[in-house]
């Protein structure tokens, strides 16, 4: 009879622990989701310059706790996390995608595009689980390219911002015999739908001013050269006196004389 007392006890307190934690649960969520209205979260990734960007935030959604981003056109090689403006509350990878497929890869623990295309991604933020849908192939985005840097406090839109001339096969866009000053640089592409394109890390330092070449190669890393043409250019004083080296001996002025019979043919008679 003993045994089965404590058998009891132990069932009826394990009964109230499970309700007591089915109720907390509940009180949780219903918390959580009284907050749904402050939670943002954005995709961030190489296409932004791993930074918060608008056009890049999941939107609520009419069923509680459902948040989508649509229309995200996503590269090969594209890779990307969802997470916070701090990188605090919300940080997701790889891990939080229900369904990569063939689509999405890991790489460092960020989401790797594969499969390049227009998505449609939802968070569920009582599961904390991301899907996505492909909607079709990635629209054509056209970009302008910039150098930008220290000197213009890294904004594209700073009257002091550079921009790239046309670019070829092997860079998005080049700059050529540009004066740059002593700081950090870096290639920026702006697209036609607000779409973000960064150099890769680190950023360039340039250690003095002069005269320089850039480049924004498609591999997306910012080059600069001291420019091939910074001499070219140079100017010459016309009013200051030729620099003579004294280490030479001056050429004297020749001399000429008419010899002949009347002085022997010897000179200076």
């Amino acid at each position: 009879m003993k045994n089965k007392k404590l058998v009891g006890i132990g069932a009826a307190a394990l009964t109230l622990a499970l309700a007591a934690g089915a109720v907390s649960a509940n009180v949780a969520r219903e918390a959580r989701a009284m907050s749904l209205d402050s939670v943002k979260i954005y995709l961030r990734g190489s296409i932004n310059g791993w930074g918060v960007n608008e056009a890049y935030l999941f939107q609520m959604t009419e069923e509680m706790g459902v948040f989508t981003l649509e229309g995200v056109d996503l590269n090969v090689g594209d890779q990307f996390k969802f997470a916070d403006a701090d990188w605090k509350d919300f940080n997701y990878g790889y891990s939080a995608l229900t369904n990569p497929g063939t689509n999405f890869n890991e790489v460092s623990g960020n989401i790797n595009t594969v499969t390049a295309g227009k998505y449609d991604f939802t968070y569920n933020i009582f599961d904390e689980k991301f899907t996505f849908e492909r909607k079709g192939d990635a629209g054509e985005v056209e970009y302008v390219y910039y150098l930008v840097g220290t000197y213009c406090g890294w904004s594209y839109a700073s009257d002091k911002a550079l921009k790239l001339d046309e670019g070829d096969e092997l860079n998005y866009g080049k700059l050529l015999g540009v004066t740059l000053t002593a700081g950090e640089y870096k290639g920026y592409g702006r697209g036609d739908g607000g779409q973000e394109k960064w150099a890769l890390d680190p950023n360039f330092e340039v250690e003095e001013d002069g005269i320089y070449d850039v480049y924004f190669a498609r591999d997306d890393k910012t080059y600069i050269y001291p420019s091939e043409s910074a001499d070219s250019g140079e100017e010459v004083d016309s009013s200051e006196e030729p620099v003579v080296d004294s280490s030479e001996e001056p050429v004297s002025e020749t001399e000429y004389y008419l010899l002949g019979d009347y002085c022997d043919w010897a000179e200076g008679i």
